[in-house]
């Protein structure tokens, strides 16, 4: 049966400036308790969701730093009516969070936001990053296999995997190009990502998922990657 989207909505609700600028991303846990998001101002929050209200206030903020490679500059004017500082301009300095996904496990407190080439891994209940993982090149997009207990990057060259949720060795999908999306099917049969280039990418990743983490730990899959054209609004099985 069809439900119609705007009766499934119960009441709009916005937090009050979540972030100091854009907020790039957003994720919500499996037992849907709790939000996680990220911004362009350098910060991730989690929020507190009981009964279907948010909290109006983050129950935790983090301001992740990294390597100066990973940090966005800018300048503006300095406000003031007088005095020292009128004229002059103030630099500012941080690190965007472009991306952020939460563990599947429903008990999981985890959680991983990408920085530049770094992803740091996050618990809800801690203060500080657990780990940072260096990706090599700049993170466009974060998923998890839950059933490999894999963690996913996207960026230029690939999909960067850790193994054991970003404990665990890295191995990379590679991919001749910069890739922006990426989604891993339910089954953890399949990484698909969207390329600048037109076209979507995707990796068989094979074995069993039942058997861990398989072929995805040490970067094999079960064949190269399958680019489907579809700049021209058709699929590759067109025709077939």
């Amino acid at each position: 049966t069809y439900d119609d989207p705007a009766s499934m909505v119960t009441e709009l609700w916005r937090t009050p400036a979540a972030h100091r600028g854009a907020v790039l991303g957003a994720a919500v846990t499996p037992s849907s308790g709790w939000v996680f998001s990220c911004g362009e101002d350098g910060s991730c929050a989690v929020w507190r969701a009981t009964g279907g209200v948010v909290r109006t206030a983050p129950s935790r903020r983090w301001e992740l730093d990294c390597k100066s490679a990973d940090r966005v500059h800018f300048y503006e004017e300095a406000k003031g009516g007088g005095g020292e500082g009128v004229g002059s301009r103030v630099r500012h300095s941080f690190a965007v969070v472009q991306a952020l996904a939460c563990e599947p496990d429903a008990d999981s407190t985890c959680f991983a936001a990408a920085v530049g080439a770094s992803v740091f891994l996050l618990d809800r209940t801690e203060s500080a990053p657990r780990a940072r993982l260096p990706a090599g090149r700049v993170v466009t997009a974060l998923a998890y296999i839950g059933a490999r207990r894999c963690l996913c990057a996207s960026g230029y060259g690939g999909v960067r995997v850790w193994a054991d949720y970003g404990h665990g060795p890295a191995a990379l999908l590679e991919y001749k190009g910069p890739l922006d999306t990426l989604a891993v099917s339910p089954d953890a049969r399949y990484a698909a990502s969207g390329a600048q280039d037109s076209t979507l990418v995707l990796w068989p990743l094979g074995g069993d998922a039942a058997d861990g983490v398989g072929d995805v730990a040490t970067g094999v899959a079960d064949g190269p990657a399958v680019s489907l054209q579809a700049a021209d609004g058709t699929s590759a099985d067109d025709g077939a």
